[in-house]
């Protein structure tokens, strides 16, 4: 469907995207906080009018079309997201990130589709397992010149008009407020998760893998709108990849990870791998996480994981490390990133990527299929949305997706997120547990400050 670009008189989105959830299901916003990069933190997208979901729960795929409210089962999800988002030769040219497309969630479960792997974890939490909505206007806000476009496609013009109008007269309503019934808690024993990396270590004395990503799960008890979650994480954690799903089952997201990026022919992946908090004992620990080798072996393995998986989708001698082992720092942690890129072929399709990079390596392991299997084994809960994929798939060539981890997601009056962290042969539990709750403190911190006292 052909799109058009019109301009916007929106210059705080998330100002109007707090008015538009009041009027509209299934909307979402995709933010940037911290420091201002044109690669990494320049865009927020506000999936304004859904058009389509693409949902699956269970064996079957469905796309529920929200005119008419008719659902029907589709064969392939992977198909039919190819029909709403391009990427290679055949894409816009130059790369213009002002264009309609796909917003929302592949879980860390959608990995089933692509390898045959093991399935031991019953599930205790009903999310779909993918759940994402095609837009028939998306807002896009640069937040490098403080202006706002709308990609609108066709016959949809007068709407847009209509949603600004209605942002601009009104305030936002008073909403249910946010709170927790219970303190948070793990879903797993202390005991149970340090066991957990014992034995994958031994996995690794054995020659099964290099490296495995074992997490953990946490919940509470909670009611109210999530929205109030949301901002406190706004000020706690200012990631670059921020997102409210706003769905029946909300989804929050402050990731500082990206997963892969399309930019029409060139994709680039920057994982992740190597974390240290930033002070201990008021000593800056940047320099130790550079010289750690444990946490450069880390990151090195899943660079290279990285590389051979988007190489099954690019030209031949074009993938290249752009960096290895970068310190960059995110709030109270410092991480290793590392970025790869490459050009893809071209009749490279979405589905052909997602076939060769999902789930991402920084949260399975090396190699990745024989870690996953060894998480299936060893971790306690299945992952939900959490350590799939968020983001933007475009209509015209553009795509940014984080890694879902520091996601926050809602059932049935609860609130789950997981936290882990990369185990290679040298770990030790201790050290392991402490970077897990290091990893959670964030969310936690901003959970905590809605717990009714009693």
């Amino acid at each position: 469907m052909a799109f058009t670009i019109i301009p916007s008189a929106i210059r705080d989105p998330f100002e109007f995207y707090k008015r538009l959830r009041l009027t509209t299901d299934n909307t979402c916003i995709l933010e940037s906080h911290g420091e201002v990069h044109p690669e990494f933190s320049r865009y927020t997208f506000v999936g304004a009018l859904p058009a389509e979901i693409l949902w699956k729960a269970g064996e079957d795929a469905h796309v529920t079309h929200l005119l008419t409210g008719k659902t029907t089962k589709v064969k392939s999800w992977l198909e039919a997201l190819d029909q709403w988002s391009i990427v290679g030769s055949i894409a816009t040219e130059p790369p213009n990130p002002i264009q309609t497309g796909v917003i929302g969630y592949i879980g860390y479960d959608a990995r089933y589709e692509f390898e045959r792997l093991q399935r031991s974890i019953e599930p205790d939490v009903e999310m779909p397992e993918i759940y994402l909505v095609r837009y028939d206007a998306i807002l896009v806000h640069d937040r490098s010149t403080g202006q706002s476009q709308w990609a609108v496609n066709s016959g949809f013009e007068r709407q847009c008009r209509e949603l600004e109008q209605m942002a601009s007269r009104s305030a936002p309503s008073k909403v249910r407020p946010f709170i927790l019934r219970s303190t948070i808690t793990p879903d797993f024993s202390i005991n149970g998760y340090l066991e957990s990396i014992r034995k994958t270590t031994d996995y690794i004395r054995a020659g099964d893998i290099f490296q495995a990503n074992i997490t953990g799960r946490f919940s509470a008890q909670c009611e109210g709108d999530v929205i109030y979650s949301y901002e406190r994480l706004r000020q706690i954690t200012p990631n670059p990849f921020f997102a409210l799903l706003d769905f029946p089952q909300p989804v929050i997201s402050t990731s500082p990870e990206r997963f892969f990026t399309v930019r029409s022919d060139r994709i680039q992946t920057s994982p992740i791998k190597g974390t240290i908090e930033r002070e201990i004992d008021g000593i800056d620990q940047r320099t130790a996480l550079e010289n750690s080798e444990k946490d450069r072996a880390e990151n090195v393995m899943i660079t290279d994981l990285m590389r051979n998986d988007i190489g099954r989708v690019c030209q031949k001698d074009s993938v290249q490390v752009e960096t290895l082992c970068g310190v960059k720092r995110f709030n109270d942690l410092y991480h290793l990133e590392s970025t790869v890129s490459g050009t893809l072929k071209p009749t490279t399709q979405l589905s052909d990527l997602l076939r060769a990079v999902f789930p991402c390596g920084s949260v399975t392991g090396a190699p990745k299929i024989r870690a996953m299997d060894i998480i299936e084994e060893l971790e306690f809960v299945r992952r939900g949305p959490y350590a799939g994929a968020i983001g933007f798939f475009g209509s015209g060539g553009w795509i940014d997706t984080s890694v879902a981890i520091r996601i926050a997601y809602f059932h049935s009056g609860r609130v789950f997120f997981h936290a882990g962290g990369g185990i290679v042969a040298d770990s030790k539990p201790d050290s392991e547990y402490r970077e897990l709750l290091a990893k959670a403190a964030g969310i936690q911190r901003s959970l905590d400050s809605f717990v009714v006292r009693t």
